[in-house]
């Protein structure tokens, strides 16, 4: 993926890298109708604002949002403060896994689906939002703003 300001873009054989400025332009709903995918990778710690639901922008959206660091989370409560001693620590691992695992089994999957997607599509830092399989926008938790700067650069003419 090459960064664009903010925004990366799948290339095969070079980087191209082209700064653009993001002025307070409203953005139009797309007139494609096809429905804009956006995958949303995070964490816990860094919120994600969603798009404000029941204009026509927000109909041609989907969203899926992978909050990456939910096996490590899970790793955090099986691990804390185990006992020093090998045995006894496996067992109080594996007793803590079983049961935070049933509650955080959806949760752990999203994360490793995410965490699979994200190394598909070469992201190296978050929060990322790619946009249709074909751009980034890096560091931007509102995906209203991450939208807004996707249209721009997609509809900026080619110079």
């Amino acid at each position: 993926m090459t960064a664009i300001s903010g925004v990366a873009v799948s290339t095969t054989s070079f980087v191209l890298a082209v700064s653009l400025s993001f002025g307070d332009i409203a953005w139009a709903a797309s007139e494609s109708s096809e429905p804009i995918r956006v995958e949303v990778f995070t964490a816990q710690d860094l919120p994600i604002k969603p798009l404000r639901r029941g204009g026509a922008a927000s109909a041609k959206i989907t969203t899926e949002v992978y909050e990456i660091d939910g096996i490590a989370r899970l790793e955090a409560i099986v691990s804390e403060q185990l006992p020093t001693e090998a045995n006894a620590a496996r067992r109080v691992a594996l007793k803590r896994l079983s049961q935070a695992a049933a509650l955080r089994i959806e949760e752990v999957q999203q994360a490793a689906i995410g965490l699979v997607r994200a190394a598909e599509y070469g992201i190296d830092r978050f929060p990322a939002m790619v946009f249709d399989g074909q751009a980034v926008v890096y560091g931007v938790t509102d995906i209203g703003e991450a939208l807004h700067r996707y249209r721009h650069w997609h509809e900026a003419p080619v110079q």
